[in-house]
């Protein structure tokens, strides 16, 4: 994940910017996450539930781009 860190926090952005994604998701509670997790992959991020919702949301909102 390291290497691809920055292309993540892009998507995040993306994701958290989106009009269509906030009819889903909750991107206050996103936004507020991607704060909290810091700039620099870190190991126990694998753990932590600030990443765990970034990684889902993520996966929805790649999700519903391919749906329309």
């Amino acid at each position: 994940m390291a290497e691809s860190w920055d292309a993540f926090i892009s998507e995040l952005h993306q994701l958290i910017a989106d009009p269509a994604a906030a009819e889903f998701l909750n991107t206050e509670q996103l936004a507020d996450s991607l704060g909290r997790i810091g700039t620099e992959p870190r190991p126990e991020l694998a753990f932590d539930f600030n990443y765990r919702i970034l990684m889902r949301g993520l996966i929805f909102y790649r999700f519903i781009k391919k749906q329309t």
